[in-house]
């Protein structure tokens, strides 16, 4: 188990914090990417929000909530 938890452990890319980021699922209401699947995660450090890493230049931005 401990392999898969390396695994799932990611550097943030605005704060360079390494940990399990929060996973979100989200999906496109309008426009022409409607219904398209969006894969995101957010830091749990700083709540930046970024696109899953296979697309590693894609970003949403930094925000706190």
């Amino acid at each position: 188990m401990g392999r898969l938890l390396e695994k799932l452990n990611v550097k943030c890319r605005s704060c360079g914090n390494k940990h399990i980021p929060y996973r979100i699922t989200g999906k496109y209401l309008n426009g022409g990417d409607k219904g398209k699947r969006i894969h995101m995660w957010q830091c749990r450090e700083c709540r930046h929000i970024w696109v899953d890493s296979s697309d590693k230049n894609s970003s949403l931005g930094t925000g706190r909530t």
